[in-house]
């Protein structure tokens, strides 16, 4: 292809040297006794020994002194002057002004480019043959600096060549709030970047071009601000039906129709309105990757990188992003190495933004800080290819829906295709939030029988007979549609895609990513009578404890719960320390009722507190304590955290909500530190659990005073794992880790909120998989219950803080669990 392409740009540079311009004279008059120095600029052209001077200026209609380029900031990078094919470097006469003596020709042609120092290699070896960059980057000058620009020789304009622009520019006015990361202009089966060969004012488009281009407008990480200008440099052309895709840095989208005609030097201004697409929550259509082979295209097909030759997964760690990509690359030639770390344990549990491979400015050009994982991920042009051409499993985890506000019913479209080779199922894995509805692959349904929630992830399999595996990548290839239906999604919500299998099996693994779009289908949790939210609060809201616990009243207030429970209700530590704060340090309980106040609760009572991690109820209605439950009839076992009915009056319907913390080590209650080992090996931890709740059971729910009374609710952290969750857990089922659920089930009519709501699915209360914290109701009470969801959004996601020791989080080690009633 190169052969071709040089023979092609030989042959255009015979036919300039042997065409006659419309505008030149029919030859030269020799100069008697001129000296080139009697020259001036602007004189009609004269040879002289066979050569003739040209003076070199910019025109006045040139498409980049509209950006605000000036006329001498040009002619200050002007290294030289390529006219008729031929290099000439310029000289300065005793004004200034820039001048070459260039060869005469014979028929008075002059056909001149203008090179500027510091600038890319637009052409290869010749002026004749141009390479556009399909990758363009926003700046407030020179839309692309260095760029050559162009001129003919005019009687008119006599020795002086005045350069022009040989592209278009669209300016664009986006106006809106907010900030611009890309633009990208698409017109479907016209060229609008890669190699051209120029002829005059035409571009003839080689073989290896695209029908794109794209403004990467990243600015180091902050995005351009709407109202800003955005120069978009344009090969001349009509361009009928291009489609104009703007994201912005909330990873939404707008695409709008474009019709344009661009000439040589036009400088078109076209103003637009920021407005997202309707519905589109979430959108990542990798537009910023512009690097690589096209390996969708087959062996056919090429693409353009910063480097020309082969990449492995180790290769461009030392490029910025802001590269030009103007050297030709085969199809199967990946834009960069491994994103991340190719050592799993490096980048477990960290963002891309705080992990990487590529360097901090690559990273921050593509606007990949906020991803999950690129695991074993490259880089290739509209797309990201995950373990390609490698036996080991990579993962692609996006950012966070950060627009979803409350719980929603969304669609998640992924556009992808397994790579050659691939022998796995496909996992996307819908996670901290959101369940899995129904699937369908290309239009047609998936058995949802391949979906399992686990901990915080709902979990839809693609088995792979069900998706097309090419036999090689050298044909040409399709993509797939996989479309997910999720309920409950939050802001926290992400998609996890990967091979399902952690075997190491050489291409098992390998897909491409070409599109995730995130839309939404409505509301999906209406607001019944009464709300009840509760949440072990670790350690008394611990991390909001030094911001007067602004953040924790805030996210309170957004879901306006009627009656809250707070488990762990009590300060322990200095702020931001692991040290214990004294007494009269201590801003919780006894600040409670103002803490309350500011989320709109009059109403508050603490529960049987005998140390330091209590229950408190706060209530827009008013709150009776009717039993406080700290020690029981046997001396030396407690009920360790306490426990109380606390009766709410709500609107003259009395509610009784059992609240407790049980014993949550797995050694017995009072055990000193030498027999803890045995203890633990007895099961002891266990088995107190299941004393303290047969106890707070036979002093509740089952208690012959309150028998009359049949509206009930028990809610705490139980410390204990539910045998209806074994499928997930493995245990035996005799495990006396289920002693004190079993305990509920067996001596009570209590029903389990979100297990019987969520059967088959393990929703965990904890940061890791285990589901300990429980809202129980009375029969009554159930059948009252309009939604139930254990609350997984952006503020109540458990996330290791360091700063406060080993083993606790930002704001708490668990999570919240939220329920309407028509009560």
């Amino acid at each position: 292809m190169k052969c071709k392409l040089i023979s092609f740009a030989l042959t255009m540079l015979c036919m300039l040297n042997a065409a006659v311009s419309c505008d030149g004279a029919s030859g030269t008059k020799g100069g008697d006794n001129i000296k080139p120095e009697d020259v001036k600029p602007g004189d009609p052209i004269v040879a002289v020994d066979g050569k003739v001077r040209f003076y070199v200026d910019i025109d006045g209609s040139a498409s980049r002194l509209q950006t605000g380029i000036s006329k001498d900031a040009i002619l200050e990078k002007a290294s030289a002057v390529y006219v008729n094919g031929t290099k000439y470097d310029l000289t300065a006469d005793d004004s200034g002004a820039l001048y070459a003596d260039v060869l005469e020709n014979a028929r008075g042609t002059y056909r001149a480019s203008l090179s500027l120092a510091d600038a890319p290699d637009w052409f290869d070896g010749t002026p004749a043959t141009i390479t556009v960059p399909t990758g363009q980057f926003w700046t407030e000058g020179d839309p692309l600096p260095g760029f050559p620009m162009y001129g003919t020789y005019s009687e008119a304009t006599g020795n002086k060549l005045f350069m022009n622009d040989a592209l278009g520019v669209l300016n664009l006015k986006i106006n809106g709030s907010g900030s611009v990361v890309s633009v990208k202009l698409l017109c479907d089966g016209t060229a609008m970047s890669g190699i051209f060969l120029k002829d005059g004012d035409k571009f003839i488009p080689s073989e290896k071009t695209n029908d794109y281009v794209v403004l990467n407008c990243t600015n180091g990480g902050a995005g351009v601000p709407m109202g800003s200008s955005f120069n978009i440099c344009l090969v001349p052309g009509e361009y009928k039906n291009a489609v104009l895709v703007v994201c912005d840095s909330q990873r939404r989208v707008m695409r709008v129709p474009l019709d344009l005609d661009v000439k040589s030097g036009d400088f078109i201004t076209k103003e637009v309105t920021y407005s997202s697409d309707n519905n589109v929550l979430w959108y990542e259509g990798f537009d910023l990757c512009v690097w690589g082979g096209n390996i969708m295209g087959g062996s056919g097909s090429f693409g353009f990188a910063p480097k020309a030759g082969e990449t492995n997964n180790d290769s461009g760690a030392e490029l910025d992003g802001d590269e030009y990509a103007l050297e030709t690359v085969g199809y199967n030639v990946g834009g960069t190495g491994y994103i991340q770390p190719d050592v799993w344990n490096d980048i477990n549990g960290k963002t891309v933004g705080a992990k990487h491979r590529m360097s901090d400015n690559y990273i921050a050009s593509r606007n990949f800080s906020g991803y999950k994982y690129l695991f074993r991920a490259r880089e290739f042009p509209g797309m990201m290819a995950v373990s390609y051409n490698v036996g080991t499993r990579g993962i692609l985890a996006t950012p966070n829906f950060s627009n979803i506000d409350g719980f929603r019913k969304i669609k998640i479209t992924v556009r992808f295709r397994p790579l050659a080779g691939f022998d796995d199922d496909f996992l996307a894995s819908v996670t901290n939030g959101g369940m899995v509805e129904s699937a369908t692959l290309d239009g047609k349904p998936l058995s949802l029988k391949s979906c399992v929630y686990k901990a915080a992830a709902s979990e839809a399999i693609v088995s792979k007979s069900s998706v097309d595996v090419p036999s090689s990548m050298m044909a040409a290839q399709g993509w797939q549609t996989l479309e997910l239906v999720v309920r409950k999604a939050t802001d926290a919500t992400y998609l996890h895609l990967c091979g399902n299998s952690t075997a190491n099996v050489n291409g098992a693994h390998g897909f491409v990513v070409d599109e995730i779009e995130v839309t939404d289908l409505g509301k999906d949790i209406e607001r019944a009578s009464l709300r009840v939210l509760y949440w072990n609060i670790q350690n008394g809201m611990w991390s909001d404890q030094a911001n007067d616990f602004a953040n924790f009243i805030e996210w309170v207030k957004r879901y306006d719960p009627d009656v809250c429970v707070w488990c762990e209700a009590s300060s322990i530590y200095k702020d931001n320390t692991s040290t214990k704060a004294d007494d009269s340090e201590k801003r919780l309980p006894s600040g409670w009722p103002e803490v309350a106040k500011k989320y709109g609760h009059q109403y508050y009572a603490i529960g049987g507190k005998r140390d330091n991690y209590p229950q408190v109820i706060t209530s827009r209605y008013p709150v009776e304590t009717l039993l406080k439950i700290t020690d029981t009839e046997t001396e030396g076992k407690p009920i360790s955290h306490g426990a109380a009915i606390q009766q709410v009056s709500v609107n003259g319907k009395k509610l009784n909500i059992v609240t407790l913390h049980t014993w949550p080590q797995a050694y017995g209650f009072g055990v000193k530190t030498p027999n803890q080992e045995a203890s633990k090996a007895n099961n002891e931890g266990d088995k107190y659990r299941e004393y303290e709740i047969k106890y707070i059971l036979e002093h509740t729910v089952n208690a012959s005073e309150y028998a009359s009374q049949t509206d009930w609710l028990m809610m705490g952290d139980f410390n204990s794992r539910n045998i209806t969750d074994n499928k997930f857990y493995n245990l035996d089922e005799n495990s006396t880790a289920f002693l004190c659920q079993n305990a509920i089930r067996d001596n009570s009519d209590m029903v389990d909120i979100i297990g019987r709501t969520y059967p088959g699915f393990l929703v965990s209360t904890t940061a890791g998989n285990a589901r300990i914290d429980y809202m129980y109701a009375s029969p009554s009470m159930f059948a009252k219950i309009r939604n139930a969801i254990t609350v997984i959004d952006s503020y109540a996601t458990p996330v290791v803080d360091s700063k406060y020791g080993t083993g606790y989080y930002n704001p708490s080690d668990h999570r919240p669990i939220l329920v309407d009633f028509e009560f």
